[in-house]
């Protein structure tokens, strides 16, 4: 029965600890990029929040590395947040993203 209930505690850890993996921040100047893959049921979201923490506006280019294309266009005012979803349901959590931004 001790073995029973190891394998059980072992399994939920499992499960719990690969609810959402581990998130990755990418910050150049004021912007801060902030991926996350939360598990959504039949597989992982590929999920980028920016955040413009600059006084101006920006204007961005998105893309990752699992979806070079389309590339996702956003534009932030200061001091906002936004969260793009790249994909929904993937097999797998890793990904890295990549931008491109200006000030407007």
């Amino acid at each position: 029965m001790n073995r029973s209930l190891s394998l059980i505690s072992t399994a939920v850890a499992c499960l719990l600890g690969n609810a959402t993996a581990q998130a990755e921040s990418i910050q150049k100047g004021c912007l801060l990029i902030e991926v996350s893959s939360p598990f959504a049921g039949a597989g992982y979201n590929h999920v980028a929040t920016a955040k413009n923490e600059c006084n101006s506006a920006v204007q961005c280019e998105l893309w990752t590395d699992v979806d070079p294309q389309p590339r996702y266009l956003l534009q932030l005012e200061p001091q906002t947040t936004k969260d793009i979803t790249f994909r929904r349901e993937a097999p797998g959590y890793g990904f890295r993203a990549h931008y491109r931004c200006a000030l407007k």
